[in-house]
């Protein structure tokens, strides 16, 4: 819309019309029109909560009506619900719904017409005096002063669609009201529809009177015996598509449907915890509402809490008006209201009253429904929900205990009803406006990442839209409430914007022409501009005036200051001045509106400048750097207590390159490389100690850069290049410097922050004057494209590009710099290896099988447990690009022969004759009565099977019948051979052909490279892990060994096969951090703990995978050992490079558990029709994971790998 237009609603005095009401204002507000709401006395406090609406007073809050106007009436919606609860007092006990219909539109009648009487005038008034463009009225009645004002004006219906025969009759339809099926007979429908209106006959001529009194014409006159009229212009009503009765009954064209009117805010500024007193509970979460009035039923909510004590679930309670009066058992907790639209989220079902906003809102979160009707539009919803298939309906007075609780299980367990529900709400969320379409303009690489931060967004067309967190009025709407939809941002469209400056409280924004632009809040003057209102704190976007003309080298922004650097050397600040950060000499001065000259003695010239949270820094051109501002923990580099209200020069410092700060601490980087820290810093144990000046970290390489972010979160850590490697390094409060698995700070950001990085130092100089179509210099060091800016935490950072891509340069051979930190051990075998002896070892094996003949692209096979050899082997296979075939220990000899003739594998490896292994199975046997049939049967897939090597043991026969049949070798004679593996099969790329589960090999060929990259969030370098999983599973071969390289951990077998207690033992003894298993290794543990009261405390997280793990396990686990706090199930397909889906630790445990996590940010997942293979959103029985990557040159062709995998 164009223009901005004033809107005013005139809701019914209820909850539900307010609030449906409140949700369209919302939208209306976002889009940047004038909204006004005429109300009673109470809900003017809280409708300010939710928005920056106008509030005008009904009723006798002046004594003239036509000079009525605001009041500050501290009034309580809470007083009209109890008034409210008096006034349907009668409807709340058990009656059949034709006499509670009958009751209703008698009271209906009764009270509404005098109370309307009494309201008109004023509403008359408050026309008169807003002048709207338009009025939205969610009433059941019709009010003379909007049909008489000559405004275009909308009838919005907050109920059920059914009861639209309240204004005009539909035969096809039953009467509303009353609850009965679509299906029923007709005959009852034209009996109880005669029978509903006479008793409107009743009390109707009264209504119509009034109405002509006034001076309503005959055809502004609702019908006969009918309730309103409808409006010429457009009708509005809420109800969810699925549920609606369209298909039955198609409207006149000027009736719109929306699938919800959900609002925003208002429920207070902290978000919704689930109390601690259920959270530690089994069971699901269910959600139990009667409504504002149904709840106001103490008896009945008594008899159904009753009911509900006995539940193996757990319940969030809406008590209702009279929670005093009366308990809640232990699996219940509740209060006088509950933030609804934040609970509905978070559980797995809900008891309701069937409420029209309650229905609508559970429909979009996709959750069932047990509905139990009092009155009114509530039987119609309830008997929609239950033959539509969404839910139950119940009577709340004589359902008996029994039939509730089957009903709850039965909804909970039902997941053909869950795939129905995420669909309808897939639809909802996806279809929210047309204004949503408009994100298809943006690039198609970009991407939003985090759905409870702020995005900006500019599209091809240079407009600028922006939706999510609004705090501080972030956005640049004028308003400071979340917002929902895409919302144009008019004052910053067609204005070339190209980057985004951040605070926490504004946001500066810069364009090609060098012009800087400012938004949010202003209340400390950050915004720099001379305002009509300098006090409002949610500002809408326009120029700085104050820098017009000048060149801009650099712009920074902390809390509420920020800092300009102008191309003469010149800084200026200007906002938040309470701890002397913005540098200006004057005493006294709280803040700056306008920019102030920041002063620095001898004339030294600035080249850089640095804002952080309450303090700031400059650096000069000849390498010096001055800080000032806060000085807690003494982080500016000074040996002096207390702020600093001026620059000061940082003393025995020079060559100073850059400067970054966290929390509490500041780094200086000096041109040769050297780092240097000030502020307070955490040892290893846990202490706290203070350097008052820069002191010299002693890192084991020298650091090329410091990663300079503009953002505000209170970071812990920093991130460095070094020259000693082409790896991120993160430098953290124990001052230690450790390597990261990524090659550059974009992919660093955009893993460990959601966000891709852009180095602030590289700013766009332009000349003064300079036009759009004229600069040719871009902002950053890429190419100038329309980007994306997101807001996480209040932090924005530019997100040029979608991060799609992984670690797809990441050689095996990359070890741990610390070539000397222990790598792997072996318990059973009582060997340990750091990261250079495994290197070596696996250098020699792979030096040996190359002179023995095996090369690039032959297939051989592993057929053993867990050992040193094992990796050994593995990784030999990856240098060399041989296919490594998988073999299950406990396989016989047909599944033997199956696998060693579909993999055609030449070469075997497998334990000795005298292994420790043989326990496990009788291998020689098995491959003796293998090679036995190998004349006898007549297979398509020959038997090439020519050599055998023994991972251990020190006899190299084989038995006497298979020594004509197949060489063998010990597989200790192929290490000890010297010489340098060719560089040109020095390869980190090698396929791999997984034994599988299912009896016979997947033959699937993946890449260890691929595979390692998913090996994901593993980036605690000091993590130990135990890993009793099988190695020829992908899980503990992959994620365990492989990992242990690409992300460098301690990687711990307990034995050769699964024992509880070789396992337990071995991570007390090794105090391993970190468990690899199945959900029943993690069973067995928890109960060998517990009969023999072992106390584990190193153990702090559990990684499983291959099935679900019960959420009571994990709180079990939880209590037996209290340091495992991070437990997650992987979900994926082998090859798709093990898996595709992994919980976040900030995500519940319940999330972790009960879902199949988040995908892996640089696969690409999908959800897909097991009937049809087509993507549709809403199905979730099977994912797929698209997993691409390029072969190797293997027996002679080019392979491609481009294939989808399933997992049901």
């Amino acid at each position: 819309m164009n223009k901005k237009r004033t809107v005013l609603f005139m809701p019914l005095n209820f909850v539900g019309p307010v609030n449906c009401c409140v949700g369209m204002g919302q939208v209306l507000l976002g889009a940047g029109h004038h909204v006004v709401f005429a109300v009673q006395p109470e809900w003017q406090q809280k409708l300010t909560t939710y928005g920056n609406f106008s509030v005008e007073v009904l009723g006798p809050s002046d004594p003239e009506p036509e000079n009525t106007s605001t009041t500050n009436t501290t009034a309580n919606p809470d007083d009209s619900t109890e008034r409210n609860v008096d006034i349907v007092r009668d409807f709340l006990r058990q009656l059949t719904p034709f006499e509670s219909t009958t009751k209703n539109l008698r009271g209906t009648f009764a009270d509404m017409i005098p109370q309307s009487a009494r309201d008109d005038p004023y509403l008359a008034a408050i026309i008169t005096r807003v002048k709207p463009d338009v009025i939205i009225a969610d009433h059941v009645m019709n009010f003379p002063s909007i049909l008489l004002s000559g405004i275009p004006w909308v009838f919005s219906y907050s109920s059920n669609p059914l009861s639209l025969d309240l204004c005009h009759e539909d035969r096809r339809l039953p009467p509303s009201l009353l609850g009965l099926s679509i299906n029923s007979d007709k005959n009852e429908w034209e009996v109880l529809r005669s029978r509903l209106r006479e008793v409107r006959l009743e009390v109707w001529p009264a209504y119509r009177n009034w109405l002509v009194k006034e001076g309503c014409q005959p055809d502004q006159l609702p019908l006969k015996g009918q309730l309103w009229s409808p409006s010429p212009y457009a009708n509005v009503y809420m109800f969810t598509k699925e549920l609606d009765y369209t298909d039955v009954r198609p409207l006149p064209e000027t009736y719109h449907r929306f699938d919800y009117c959900m609002r925003t805010g208002g429920e207070g500024q902290e978000p919704f915890v689930v109390p601690d007193c259920l959270r530690g509970k089994p069971g699901k979460l269910i959600y139990f509402s009667l409504g504002s009035m149904g709840s106001a039923n103490v008896e009945l909510m008594r008899r159904l809490v009753g009911i509900l004590a006995n539940s193996p679930h757990r319940f969030i309670v809406s008590k209702g008006v009279y929670h005093d009066q009366y308990a809640l058992p232990d699996n219940m907790w509740g209060a006088r209201t509950v933030p609804q639209l934040q609970v509905l989220g978070m559980v797995d079902l809900l008891i309701t009253h069937g409420g029209n906003n309650t229905v609508t809102e559970c429909m979009y979160h996709g959750k069932p429904m047990v509905v139990m009707p009092l009155f009114w539009n509530q039987y119609d919803n309830a008997q929609r929900v239950h033959e539509q298939g969404f839910g139950v309906r119940m009577d709340p007075f004589v359902c008996t205990a029994p039939d509730l609780l089957a009903t709850v299980d039965r909804l909970l367990g039902d997941k053909q009803l869950s795939v129905k529900l995420a669909a309808v709400s897939h639809r909802i969320q996806t279809e929210k406006s047309v204004a949503i379409h408009m994100l298809i303009q943006i690039n198609p690489g970009t991407s939003a990442i985090d759905n409870t931060g702020t995005l900006i967004y500019i599209t091809n067309d240079d407009q600028v839209y922006g939706l999510g967190c609004n705090h501080w009025g972030s956005l640049g709407l004028g308003h400071f409430y979340d917002v929902l939809n895409p919302t144009l941002i008019p004052e910053l469209c067609h204005q070339g914007i190209q980057r985004f400056i951040n605070g926490v409280t504004f946001v500066l924004a810069q364009n090609a022409r060098g012009e800087l632009y400012s938004f949010g809040d202003n209340t400390l003057g950050q915004l720099c501009r001379e305002l009509d209102d300098p006090d409002n704190s949610y500002q809408k976007p326009a120029m700085i005036a104050a820098f017009a003309g000048t060149e801009l080298i650099e712009v920074s922004c902390g809390y509420s200051h920020a800092l300009a650097l102008t191309s003469e050397g010149n800084v200026y600040a200007w906002g938040a001045n309470n701890t002397g950060q913005l540098g200006v000499e004057q005493a006294g001065i709280a803040y700056a509106r306008t920019p102030t000259r920041v002063y620095f003695p001898n004339d030294y010239s600035v080249s850089a400048v640095y804002c952080y949270h309450n303090h700031s820094f400059a650096i000069t051109s000849d390498g010096f750097a001055f800080s000032w501002g806060q000085n807690n923990s003494y982080k500016l580099g000074h040996d002096v207590d207390g702020d600093l209200r001026t620059p000061q020069l940082i003393t025995r410092m020079n060559q100073i390159r850059s400067i970054c700060c966290t929390n509490l601490m500041t780094y200086l980087l000096t041109a040769d490389g050297q780092l240097y820290c000030c502020g307070e810093l955490r040892n290893r144990s846990g202490g706290n100690y203070i350097h008052r000046t820069p002191f010299p970290l002693q890192t084991y390489a020298t650091v090329q850069s410091i990663a300079r972010i503009d953002s505000h979160k209170w970071f812990t850590e920093i991130v460095v290049m070094s020259d000693q490697d082409d790896y991120v390094h993160r430098v953290d409060s124990n001052m230690l410097m450790k390597p990261t698995k990524y090659k550059c700070f974009r992919d660093f950001f955009a893993k460990e922050y959601h966000a891709t990085y852009q180095s602030i130092s590289s700013i766009y100089k332009c000349p003064v004057n300079q036009g759009i179509n004229d600069a040719t210099v871009p902002l950053t060091t890429q190419p100038v494209q329309k980007r994306v800016t997101i807001c996480l935490n209040n932090a924005h950072v530019t997100l040029p590009y979608a991060y799609a891509y992984g670690r797809s340069d990441q050689p095996l051979e990359y070890i741990r710099v610390d070539s000397q930190k222990t790598a792997f051990v072996s318990e059973y075998e009582n060997i340990s290896k750091t990261y250079g002896e495994l290197n070596n070892d696996v250098n020699k094996l792979a030096k040996g099988l190359l002179q023995f003949g095996i090369k690039r692209g032959d297939i051989i096979g592993i057929w053993s447990c867990n050992s040193y050899n094992w990796i050994k082997i593995q990784y030999a296979c990856a240098k060399l690009g041989i296919i490594m075939c998988t073999i299950n220990p406990g396989y016989q000899c047909s599944e033997l022969d199956y696998v060693l003739r579909r993999a055609q594998i030449k070469t075997l490896f497998m334990p000795g004759l005298d292994s420790k292994q043989l326990i496990i199975n009788n291998y020689h046997k098995v491959l003796s009565d293998v090679l036995t049939m190998r004349k006898t049967q007549t297979n398509s897939d020959p038997l090439l099977l020519n050599h055998v090597i023994f991972m251990d043991g020190t006899d190299t026969q084989m038995c006497d019948r298979n020594k004509d049949r197949v060489t063998s070798s010990l597989l200790s004679d192929f290490c000890k051979t010297d010489g340098q593996l060719p560089d040109s099969v020095t390869e980190s790329v090698t396929p791999d052909d997984p034994g599988g589960t299912t009896g016979k090999p997947k033959g699937a060929y993946l890449s260890h490279h691929t595979l390692a990259s998913n090996s994901w969030d593993i980036d605690d370098q000091d993590k130990i892990f135990c890993n009793p999983l099988p190695f020829f599973h992908a899980f503990g071969g992959i994620l365990g060994n492989l990992g242990m390289c690409a992300f460098p951990f301690k990687n711990v077998i307990p034995h050769f096969k699964f024992n509880i207690k070789h396992m337990v033992d071995t991570i007390i003894k090794h105090e391993c951090t970190y468990m690899l298993g199945t959900p029943t290794m993690v069973i067995d543990m928890l109960d060998y703990l517990e009969t023999n009261k072992i106390r584990m405390d190193s153990l702090k997280g559990i990684g499983t995978g291959g099935s679900s793990m019960p959420i009571e396990v994990a709180h079990r686990a939880r209590k037996i050992i209290p340091s495992c706090f991070d437990m997650r199930v992987a979900y994926g397909a082998t090859e798709a490079g093990t898996f595709g889906t992994v919980s976040d630790q900030s995500d519940s445990i319940e999330r972790r558990l009960e879902t199949c996590g988040r995908p892996l940010f640089h696969m690409e997942t999908k959800i897909v029709d097991p009937k049809t293979g087509n993507v549709n959103y809403y199905h979730v029985d099977i994912i797929r994971w698209l997993a691409t990557g390029e072969m190797k040159r293997l027996q002679g062709k080019q392979l491609t790998m481009l294939s989808l995998f399933k997992m049901t």
